[in-house]
């Protein structure tokens, strides 16, 4: 008889198999419209992130490559270009600032064709050019000179990036410790921590998904055993009810991939809608290469219709049916293997980089090869050794088990650990990567910490004293700063014969936090940064020499800050580094990332929440109805239905609660061990707000799955389901 032909008069004739057809199609249709959706958040993520790399020069990669080398002098040589990256603040936010100078007519132009700013001129991003536009000049505007173009948004990594190319005298590049620009950079280096949680992320969260697709076939498979029964009563082999079965699903399967590829279309359209061009992870009308949904689709088909035939031809399904139940293999303790290896790679990354005092390229780049696959090895180890672990548990739970409920709940799980844990495996892998992700999102950069040192609210800056034309305001016009409104006072230092020390006149001593002095005073230029602030008297009048620091204190307000910064970098004195205070964050254009990356991987993290919690109800609900007729027989020889009810929630809430904190566990333990390794000044923080409302939302569809396994326990174990026997 034709295949088609029978899988018609399977799936045909009841309102039950129509219900369970659509289901399946729902079910993958969701999961393909997520598989597609991720890929294209990927891909939009790399782009954003690595577009806007050239802003950072001088980092490993550039410097390994050949396209960016130190400057020997502060003579440029004939039509090159020198720069150096900087961070600046307005209104504590930080600005990615690329400081260049020319000489000549330079061969290497700016990306997207844009010819350098001469000193006196800049090129503002749309979002700080609109920022300069609506505050006062003294806050902002006064800082960089003249505007001579803006960045467009395809070399920034959004519309709403703060980011600046000012030029300024190679002089000014050299004593900032600049680079000879040869190219720039292709390849994002700001925050690899951040890079690495995105990418293992982007990887880890096809798990649920697929995940989901097995549970919903699985569902389909139990509520078809009847039908499937039937077929081996009228003589079929069990090879040809398992193709039936691999066929039907495939079928329905290829459904749910045309569905769920034209929700990713809609998708796409209603995201550039919506959402600014620049934030759309859909960045086309397709998003994604027909390639990618063809192989996609390919992908979930068979997966679908190999377990659905495994299923099948492995479900002891005979021409008197499934009850009979499967009593499975212990799992080995060799499972344990690939979870322990994560974990000891987690650890040696970490105490490696910490007894390591030299910090290279190859280095780094072999702790985040060690990081990725141990968080790979983490994960997959964990969904390998679960079925170990749930066997090792249900037996030690045996032992201290008293009453019926407790008794038969380890019972069940002891003899089905795989089988329990499919339908836990979901939440499990969600939690990792929810408490990964959470944790790289949550971190805080480490509070400085300094004795006396400069307050907050003190702007400063190290200048250049070895340029042989002085520029800028004397002492009497830097404390003369103190009349702008904000300003409690100002200092210029001075250089010292010690170039470990400058020097300030005694009555400006109060900017450095200390009482004024007849004399001039000798301070150490590390005290501005980690103190105690401790000045020596100098009992002779020394000659003035070039300026070393300057410093503003204020009132503490971001206005007066601001306008403090303004007044240094608009001087004219020879700056040779970062103009800030002690609160700034040093870490500024990682900061940048880590906005662009929340708005990313919240979304994707709740989505994968709510995939696993169906996942797990759904797999709750398989496995019911695959025991129903032996449940059915518990009722039937006089087991109350409140006992039963009681045993499927213990045996339903103990795994899922068990994994959710041991998975939540691993993922903060991978979270640490990457920002230990990979980052500096930075701290984990407990659980933030996103982890707790995917955690609540794990506790809700707990609560809906106990509900649906109470429904579907009262309606298909009643003694009538037992017609058949």
């Amino acid at each position: 008889m034709n295949s088609l032909l029978i899988l018609r008069s399977l799936s045909v004739g009841t309102r039950s198999h129509k219900r369970r057809l659509g289901a399946i199609i729902v079910g993958i249709s969701i999961g393909v419209a997520l598989l597609l959706l991720l890929g294209s958040a990927a891909d939009s993520l790399h782009d954003r992130t690595t577009r806007s790399a050239w802003l950072s020069v001088g980092g490993e990669r550039a410097v390994s490559a050949g396209l960016q080398a130190p400057l020997q002098d502060n003579q440029l040589e004939a039509n090159s270009i020198g720069a150096y990256s900087d961070v600046d603040f307005i209104r504590q936010q930080p600005i990615s600032q690329l400081v260049v100078a020319t000489s000549g007519a330079p061969s290497v132009e700016l990306p997207a064709g844009l010819h350098p700013p001469q000193p006196g001129e800049y090129l503002a991003s749309p979002a700080l050019q609109r920022l300069i536009d609506t505050l006062p000049p003294e806050e902002l505007g006064d800082r960089y000179g003249r505007n001579v173009g803006t960045l467009p948004t395809a070399v920034l990594e959004s519309d709403d990036a703060l980011a600046l190319v000012v030029g300024a005298s190679g002089e000014q590049v050299f004593a900032a410790g600049g680079y000879a620009i040869s190219g720039w950079n292709s390849a994002s280096s700001a925050a690899d921590a951040y890079d690495l949680i995105a990418i293992a992320g982007s990887i880890m969260m096809l798990l649920p998904i697929l995940l989901l697709i097995s549970a919903v076939t699985d569902l389909g498979s139990s509520q078809r055993a009847e039908k499937l029964a039937t077929l081996r009563l009228l003589g079929a082999t069990p090879g040809r009810v398992a193709r039936l079965a691999a066929l039907e699903t495939a079928l329905t399967a290829a459904a749910g991939v045309i569905v769920g590829s034209t929700l990713f279309f809609l998708a796409g359209l209603a995201l550039r809608t919506v959402a600014p061009n620049d934030q759309v992870v859909v960045p086309g009308f397709i998003g994604v290469g027909y390639s990618r949904i063809l192989l996609v689709g390919t992908v979930v088909i068979a997966v679908s219709s190999g377990i659905a035939g495994a299923r099948a031809l492995l479900g002891r399904i005979g021409p008197l049916g499934s009850q009979r139940p499967i009593v499975e293999d212990r799992p080995s303790a060799l499972r344990l293997i690939p979870l322990t290896v994560g974990l000891a790679g987690l650890v040696f990354a970490v105490v490696a980089n910490n007894a390591s005092s030299v910090r290279v390229f190859d280095q780094r780049s072999l702790y985040v090869s060690i990081l990725f696959v141990s968080m790979v090895l983490l994960l997959g180890g964990l969904l390998w050794a679960g079925p170990t672990l749930l066997s090792i548990g249900a037996r030690l739970a045996g032992m201290s088990a008293r009453g019926a409920t407790s008794t038969l709940a380890a019972a069940r799980i002891a003899c089905s650990p795989r089988a329990t844990f499919r339908g836990v495996s979901g939440a499990a892998a969600a939690m990792f990567i929810a408490s990964l992700v959470a944790g790289g999102i949550g971190v805080t950069t480490e509070p400085r910490q300094h004795n006396g040192g400069l307050p907050s609210s003190t702007v400063f800056a190290l200048l250049d004293s070895t340029t042989p034309t002085v520029t800028g305001p004397n002492a009497d016009g830097v404390a003369a700063w103190r009349d702008v409104p904000g300003i409690t006072s100002a200092a210029l230092g001075t250089a010292a014969s010690d170039v470990a020390q400058f020097v300030i006149r005694g009555q400006d001593a109060p900017t450095f936090g200390l009482a004024p002095a007849s004399n001039d005073l000798a301070l150490d230029v590390g005290s501005l940064l980690t103190g105690p602030m401790q000045a020596k008297p100098l009992h002779t009048t020394q000659d003035r020499g070039a300026p070393s620091v300057v410093a503003i204190a204020t009132d503490g307000s971001a206005a007066s800050i601001d306008r403090a910064r303004t007044l240094v970098l608009s001087s004219g004195l020879p700056l040779r580094g970062i103009v800030g205070t002690l609160g700034d964050d040093p870490n500024g254009p990682a900061l940048l990332q880590n906005r662009q990356f929340t708005s990313l991987a919240v979304p994707a993290l709740l989505f994968t929440a709510l995939v696993a919690g169906l996942t797990f109800a759904v797999s709750t609900i398989a496995q019911l109805l695959d025991r129903r007729r032996i449940l059915s027989l518990l009722r039937l020889t006089g087991m109350p239905l409140l006992t039963i009810q009681r045993t499927l929630a213990l045996e339903t809430a103990a795994p899922a609660i068990g994994f959710i904190v041991l998975a939540s566990a691993l993922g903060y333990i991978s979270a640490f061990a990457i920002l230990d390794t990979l980052t500096t000044g930075r701290q984990l923080n407990p659980p933030n707000a996103i982890f707790v409302a995917i955690l609540v939302m794990f506790v809700a569809l707990l609560f809906f799955s106990l509900a649906a396994t109470f429904h579907t326990a009262r309606k298909s174990t009643e003694p009538r389901t037992l017609r058949f026997e």
